[in-house]
C-alpha cells in the first residue's frame, strides 16, 4: 500500500476508533477441562480486532475494582488506550503452569476459543516482558487461523529460541525501549528475533525512547515498562498490527 494511502487508512481508523463505545470490563471464567482460567474482557462496539494480552512477571491482571484490573503492568494500565484504538481487550489471568508447558498452551487455546465465540474479528497476541514467552509460544504452537499477528514488547531474550519461531507465518512486531535496563530483556536481542522469523510475511523491530524511569529496572515504572510514553507505544503497536496483511489475504 502506498505511504499516503496507508497514512490515510490509519487516520480514518483513528477517527472511527475514537468514537467506539466501550462496554464495562469484567472477569470471566473459561473452563478448560477440570481447570478454570480467569480472563478479563473489555469489548468495544465495532471492533477492528481483539488483543489477547499476556503481562509479565507471574502473569495476571491484578485485583479488579470498579470494572478495572488493578495491575500496574504496562499492558494492563493502558487498557483504555487499546480500547480507544477500536480493539476488544482481553487479559490472560494468573498462570496455572509454566509458560513453556503444554498445559499453559491448552489454557491459551481454551481462551482463544472463548474469544472467538464472543466476536469474529481477528485476534492479535500481545506480550510484555515474561509475557512475551507465552505470546510467542502460543503463536508458534497453536493452530488458530484467527490469530493474525503477534506483538512482543520488552521481549525476553530467550524468545529467539522458541520452537517453531522460524515457521511462524503471521506478522510479528518486536518493540523495545532503547534504554531498557533489565538484563533479561536487552534491546539488542530484537534484531536476532526478527532475523529468526524466516516465514513471517511482515516483521519489524522498533526501538522507542523517552519517558522516565525509577525503581527496579525490570519493573513496570522503569523504561522496561515504557513509563511516560505509554500512548506512543500503544499507538505504534496497534497501528502496526492493524495494517492490512500483504496481499490483503489471510496471514496463515
Amino acid at each position: 500500500m502506498p505511504k499516503l494511502g496507508f497514512r490515510l487508512f490509519l487516520f480514518m481508523a483513528s477517527l472511527l476508533c475514537a468514537s467506539q463505545p466501550v462496554t464495562a470490563g469484567e472477569v470471566h471464567t473459561v473452563q478448560n477441562g477440570q481447570r478454570e482460567v480467569q480472563l478479563f474482557w473489555q469489548p468495544v462496539a465495532e471492533p477492528a480486532g481483539t488483543v489477547l494480552m499476556f503481562s509479565g512477571g507471574d502473569g495476571g491482571f491484578g485485583s479488579v475494582w470498579n470494572n478495572r484490573p488493578g495491575s500496574d503492568n504496562f499492558l494492563v494500565r493502558t487498557m483504555d488506550l487499546w480500547s480507544a484504538k477500536g480493539l476488544n481487550v482481553a487479559y490472560f489471568g494468573d498462570l496455572h503452569a509454566d509458560r513453556h508447558s503444554t498445559q499453559h498452551m491448552a489454557d491459551i487455546q481454551a481462551v482463544l476459543q472463548w474469544i472467538e465465540a464472543q466476536d469474529p474479528s481477528p485476534i492479535y497476541l500481545v506480550g510484555t516482558s515474561r509475557g512475551t514467552i507465552s505470546a510467542a509460544y502460543a503463536a508458534a504452537r497453536l493452530p488458530d487461523t484467527r490469530v493474525r499477528g503477534l506483538a512482543l514488547t520488552s521481549t525476553m531474550q530467550e524468545v529467539v529460541s522458541t520452537p517453531g519461531l522460524a515457521g511462524l507465518s503471521i506478522p510479528v512486531l518486536d518493540l523495545s525501549h532503547a534504554q531498557d535496563g533489565c538484563s533479561l530483556t536487552p534491546p539488542g536481542a530484537g534484531p536476532a528475533i526478527i532475523e529468526a522469523l524466516k516465514a513471517s510475511p511482515r516483521k519489524a523491530y522498533i526501538e522507542v525512547s523517552g519517558g522516565s524511569a525509577y525503581g527496579n529496572p525490570c519493573k513496570a515504572r522503569a523504561h522496561h515498562g515504557f513509563n511516560g510514553i505509554e500512548s506512543v507505544v500503544v499507538d505504534t503497536v496497534a497501528n502496526w498490527l492493524l495494517q492490512p496483511d500483504p496481499g490483503d489475504g489471510p496471514s496463515r
